[in-house]
């Protein structure tokens, strides 16, 4: 039997019970290819594995493709594998792992040749240099990793960059989630959440440019998103009364882009999070407005769809997000509980002050609590590097998602 949703097909990839995988952890990965990564509990410990998810296959059904465990030489009920992976499109997975002695690892692993892998960096044990290492590294198509820590025999945050034994950091007022871009760019939230500032580094961490600041935004999210490219950020954020008049948009809390433009600048917009934007009820005397009222937690993500010309003035990207709305459609597109949605921008030509003009489309759920897939209903979600063009179809592109779902067992 096969699913598919109103707006995006269903392929379940790996389900707790199924092919030795005893429960499924959150914050899974997907590349460009539809491939995706994710650690899982299995007897005797914990595994990284890896699932094909290749577009190019029809819908298919609730039954799981069999995924390959990465890490099979490496169970132990010593060792822990973190959840949050990343992936890359040529196959390989940043994963981390702690051992009983308190030594943690970010390593590479290889796809293509199981138990396979890299140290990228350490902590906890002599000779490593760091005191310790936040999970949910960073690593791009270059297979370069940024991750966050505390410095060697310090107390002191740092945002790093490199490969065993070689890196270079810098230090950070609050512990960084960075997300690194194929060129080099890295993207953190640094300090805390109401007086916090999204900042983007180069490869070498030398050159910053801040993206926020708490004059025009009251609170920003401590997981933005940057497209392969770089020339794409994404963050949620609530906005002051400067920050409105800035930016010449709307009160309240939404998702923003940062766009770099030709000569360098990131220029911000909102795209989620005005009055109306999910449509209107048919309903009583006057047609209901619905929007949302809630953000989740998480990263913000975002692909970027170069369209053909030269330059970004006529491309589009899409980003996704947790949100919650304000009520159920009407018509059953979606229903007023948490989910995972998804908006298309499309930017158009810039005005005086070279801000660009964009066509937003509608947002729609991927998933959302309550959704039904045959006889099971979702009742959470998770996502990480949740979102990654496809293939090409029509001169467009196809979004692929990869997301961590539980429903009750049945």
């Amino acid at each position: 039997m096969r699913y598919s949703g109103r707006h995006y097909e269903v392929e379940v990839l790996a389900a707790n019970g199924e092919n030795g995988i005893l429960g499924v952890s959150a914050g899974p990965s997907i590349n460009d290819n539809g491939r995706v990564a994710f650690t899982a509990s299995v007897s005797g410990g914990q595994a990284v594995f890896y699932s094909d998810g290749s577009p190019d296959a029809p819908v298919v059904s609730l039954v799981p493709a069999a995924p390959v465990n990465v890490t099979p030489g490496w169970i132990a009920s010593s060792r822990t594998f973190f959840d949050h992976v990343q992936l890359t499109n040529d196959g390989w997975v940043l994963a981390q792992d702690r051992v009983s002695s308190g030594a943690y690892f970010q390593r590479r692993w290889d796809t293509a040749s199981p138990d396979t892998n890299v140290l990228m960096a350490r902590s906890g044990e002599s000779g490593s240099n760091f005191n310790s290492l936040q999970s949910r590294a960073s690593m791009n198509n270059q297979q370069v990793i940024a991750f966050a820590g505390l410095a060697n025999n310090s107390a002191t945050n740092i945002l790093g960059t490199g490969m065993s034994p070689s890196y270079t950091t810098v230090s950070t007022p609050t512990l960084a989630r960075p997300m690194i871009a194929d060129d080099g760019r890295i993207v953190s939230r640094e300090g805390s959440a109401a007086q916090a500032t999204i900042r983007v580094r180069n490869a070498t961490l030398g050159t910053v440019v801040d993206l926020t600041s708490p004059t025009f935004f009251s609170e920003v999210g401590d997981q933005p998103g940057i497209s392969d490219d770089g020339s794409i950020i994404v963050f949620q954020g609530v906005p002051t009364t400067a920050g409105v008049t800035y930016l010449q948009t709307t009160p309240g809390p939404g998702i923003f882009a940062s766009i770099r433009d030709p000569g360098g600048t990131y220029r911000t917009t909102r795209v989620v999070g005005t009055e109306g934007e999910l449509g209107l009820n048919p309903t009583g005397s006057a047609p209901e407005k619905i929007s949302f009222n809630a953000y989740g937690t998480g990263r913000i993500a975002v692909v970027h769809n170069e369209m053909g010309d030269p330059g970004i003035d006529d491309d589009s990207f899409v980003v996704m997000f947790p949100a919650k709305p304000d009520k159920a459609s009407f018509h059953g597109e979606f229903n007023a509980n948490m989910g995972l949605w998804t908006v298309r921008v499309d930017l158009r030509e810039r005005d005086e002050n070279n801000r660009f003009r964009t066509r937003i489309s509608r947002p729609v759920p991927a998933v959302q609590i309550g959704t039904t897939l045959g006889d099971r209903t979702v009742t959470a979600f998770d996502h990480w590097d949740s979102i990654a063009s496809a293939k090409n179809m029509g001169g467009l592109r196809a979004w692929c998602i990869g997301v961590t779902t539980a429903w009750p067992s049945g």
